[in-house]
């Protein structure tokens, strides 16, 4: 068993538990789980762009903090994007992931390089959309869980596979509570009217 691996696994769900919420205090837990994530990725699995992936999620954490904790404007609502957004969100995702092969191919010996760099380029999208309070972040991490489970599966990280089982159920329970979240927040705004 894997005490790294353990921690990370612990923090990140607490971390998924208060996005859900819709708190700022779940990235307190991202910045904890995603350097134990990166050092775990890079010692034990040998998946370098992860550990890339989560360094940006530090810094995305510590954006997200700033961003949601921020007393001088109101909090962003939560919206969707539209159609055109998510067609330009997927065609960025494309080109970024061609792009993060060839890197990854040039400077690493990182293994399940497509997958891995699928994974990291459509999770920094998502990493985007969470921040700012897009509900259609939950369907792109969904896929990318999906995609990590059988990455850890094939690794045997048995912590970190049961984890992205955990967030592709928790992806689902998200994407619901966001919507009710956005429902409830239309409601009260159509009753002040």
């Amino acid at each position: 068993m894997n005490p790294v691996e353990i921690f990370a696994v612990l923090f990140g769900l607490i971390y998924v538990y208060y996005s859900i919420r819709n708190s700022a205090t779940g990235f307190y837990f991202a910045l904890a789980s995603c350097s134990l994530w990166a050092y775990a990725d890079i010692i034990y699995y040998n998946y370098k762009f992860d550990a890339i992936l989560q360094g940006f999620y530090v810094v995305m954490a510590l954006w997200g903090l700033q961003s949601w904790n921020r007393k001088d404007k109101p909090p962003l609502e939560i919206t969707h994007l539209g159609i055109k957004d998510n067609i330009l969100a997927i065609i960025l995702g494309i080109l970024g992931m061609i792009i993060s092969v060839y890197l990854i191919r040039m400077f690493t010996d990182s293994d399940y390089i497509w997958l891995d760099s699928f994974t990291t380029v459509f999770s920094i999208l998502a990493t985007f959309m969470l921040i700012y309070r897009k509900i259609d972040n939950w369907i792109y991490f969904f896929i990318c869980n999906l995609i990590y489970i059988y990455l850890y599966y094939v690794k045997q990280a048995p912590f970190f596979t049961l984890l992205m089982i955990i967030y592709s159920v928790l992806s689902i329970v998200g994407f619901m509570q966001w919507m009710k979240l956005s429902r409830d927040k239309w409601s009260e705004s159509a009753v002040n009217i």
